[in-house]
């Protein structure tokens, strides 16, 4: 600007006089309302101070309210118990809305009258846990949701294959207590009841499958009955896989699987017996009355006593089997039979 005319030195003595003479005017004139202005600034900050610690109060005592009623450690009882915690939830959501609002007025407050703001981390973690929990639950009724599905699925159409691969995705994705997701809340009792919920299914579809075997007979129900000392309606039109869950086989699994593997072996002793039992029966002796005998001998037997010397074998071995016992008469006979056979050849 200078650069295109000059100001004289005059002007700008007279525009700083006058600049001056504004300012004593304005504390003349301000000076008493601005006294009274700070005056009434330092109430309401002390005021403020005071709304700071009572706030503060109430933020712990709701803190503590909300750690004893959240459903963090509720037991796992189906769809009421998953209702009322949702509930809970929303309840303590609603709760800390107002906590919030309040806690966002005073910061501002605070800016306004330059006071170092306060930052409510018990209130942080409530909002924080608050997710958490929703989250929890949310898992809680999803598996709560897909077993409840299940579990009347009638018992000839089972896939167990298929359910114990969905039951391992839970295991090793949604409830596992070592991902990112599960890390703050694997201690939580509802979260560790869950892993033991899926656990507990995980043991006992391996059962299903096993106890789905043809060679499970009536004998080894019954022999099941017997152990777990409850009734099992496997013969019934509405036999259902929650009839099986019911029976709590996560807490039998030795002897389940002890029953199924012997139902297999004496399914392969049983068909065994009938195909000696069978091909005995087909069988043939030739007797010819060779020249200067009066009575008639028996022709060449070396083949017969091949099968001799082999199902003696066989039988004395099945006799030497646990799971022999069903069919013990029955072998012991055929034994001997085979062993007459023997004397006689």
């Amino acid at each position: 600007m200078k650069k295109y005319f000059k100001i004289p030195q005059d002007y700008l003595v007279v525009l700083e006089n006058t600049k001056t003479a504004l300012i004593e005017v304005s504390e003349k004139a301000l000076g008493f309302v601005k006294e009274n202005i700070l005056g009434m600034q330092k109430q309401e900050a002390t005021a403020l101070k005071q709304r700071q610690k009572d706030f503060d109060k109430r933020v712990f005592e709701y803190r503590n309210d909300f750690m004893k009623n959240c459903p963090y450690h509720e037991r796992l009882g189906g769809a009421d118990v998953i209702t009322r915690s949702y509930s809970r939830i929303m309840e303590y959501y609603n709760k800390n809305k107002e906590f919030e609002a309040e806690a966002n007025e005073l910061n501002n407050l605070e800016t306004l009258f330059d006071i170092e703001p306060i930052k409510y981390k018990a209130l942080s973690d409530c909002t924080k846990e608050l997710g958490q929990l929703k989250y929890v639950w949310d898992l809680v009724s999803l598996v709560d949701f897909q077993f409840a599905s299940w579990s009347t699925t009638m018992w000839d159409k089972i896939d167990p294959d298929n359910l114990e691969m969905l039951v391992k995705n839970f295991q090793t994705n949604l409830c596992n207590p070592n991902s990112a997701l599960n890390k703050e809340i694997k201690t939580w009792k509802t979260f560790t009841s869950l892993i033991d919920r899926v656990k507990n299914m995980a043991q006992v579809m391996p059962l299903v499958k096993d106890l789905n075997s043809e060679f499970m007979k009536d004998r080894h129900w019954q022999r099941l009955k017997d152990h777990i000392e409850s009734d099992i309606p496997y013969d019934q039109p509405t036999f259902c896989l929650n009839d099986l869950i019911k029976l709590e086989l996560h807490k039998h699994v030795d002897f389940v699987t002890d029953l199924v593997d012997s139902a297999g072996k004496e399914h392969k002793i049983e068909v065994k017996i009938k195909q000696i039992s069978k091909a005995w029966e087909d069988y043939t002796f030739t007797m010819v009355v060779p020249p200067g005998y009066d009575v008639p001998l028996l022709t060449e037997v070396g083949e017969i006593q091949e099968f001799v010397d082999a199902d003696q074998m066989i039988l004395m071995g099945m006799l030497s089997q646990k799971d022999v016992e069903e069919f013990r008469d029955k072998v012991d006979s055929q034994l001997k039979a085979v062993r007459q056979v023997d004397q006689v050849i």
